[in-house]
């Protein structure tokens, strides 16, 4: 790997999928384009994102609780790569999801 490519970028801002539980007219979801990819896409990315030396892995969507066995792993994924992992809510759904999930 490069040196010039390494630690060029602080977080990976990965956008999971459309599903939402809202409808916010502000929203850029609606707008997306493209085909949403599987959770092995992410998984299988969080190698190259430490490879790159990015230490963080931001995630959004849609909303990210809508599928939380999603987040569970991506986070392990990222916890076991030695990366950061988050994710932003609307927070509607967040006493829904069982704790011991995160």
């Amino acid at each position: 790997m490069s040196k010039i490519m390494k630690n060029k970028f602080a977080v990976a801002s990965i956008h999971l999928f459309r599903e939402c539980n809202m409808s916010c007219a502000f929203c850029y979801r609606s707008k997306a384009e493209g085909t949403e990819k599987p959770l092995q896409f992410w998984k299988d990315a969080i190698p190259y994102f430490k490879e790159l030396g990015i230490p963080q892995v931001a995630a959004g969507g849609g909303e990210p609780l809508m599928r939380p066995d999603w987040i569970k792993e991506l986070a392990k994924k990222c916890k076991d790569n030695g990366l950061y992992f988050n994710f932003t809510t609307n927070g509607k759904m967040i006493r829904d999801v069982p704790m011991d999930t995160f």
